[in-house]
Formats: structure tokens, sequence, C-alpha cells
């Protein structure tokens, strides 16, 4: 994740996606439900700022939805990043 999110502040979306997709691929597992919240944002985020609407919208009603399952205070940030790309 730490990478991925390196990637993302170098604009290197392809690296940021890649190490994203593993991060979150893991996450699921290993059934580690917070960082598959954590990655399935992250990804939202960087197609996002790609430009991908469609696909940033998809990973994150993903984020808002594990995050809403485990009760993570953080769900309100995925979902303000979800209010934010819908057009």
């Amino acid at each position: 994740m730490v990478l991925a999110r390196a990637y993302l502040a170098l604009k290197d979306f392809e690296q940021a996606e890649s190490k994203a997709k593993s991060a979150y691929e893991k996450a699921v597992g290993m059934k580690y439900r917070w960082a598959e919240g954590n990655a399935a944002d992250l990804l939202g985020e960087i197609y996002s700022v790609r430009g991908d609407k469609a696909n940033g919208r998809k990973w994150l009603k993903k984020a808002v939805g594990c995050r809403k399952e485990i009760l993570d205070p953080k769900v309100k940030e995925s979902e303000w990043k979800l209010k934010k790309i819908k057009d």
C-alpha cells in the first residue's frame, strides 16, 4: 500500500495500480477485511485521478461496502470520494 501511494504521488499510475491490486488480492486471500477496504479505496482513488470514473466508482463502492461491514470509521472518507466523482 505504501508503494502504491508513492507511485500515485509520482503520477506513475500503472505501478500504483499494480501495487494496489496486489495488496487487494493479498488482503482478500488472507480474509483481512481492513486491508481489503484500504486497498479498494486506494484503487478507487487511483482510477479517479486517472479520469477513469467508472472504475473509480466501482472500487470505491467495494471500499464502502467492505468498510461498512467491519464498521471502519474510514467509510466516511470512501463515501466522500465516491460522491466527489459522481457526474
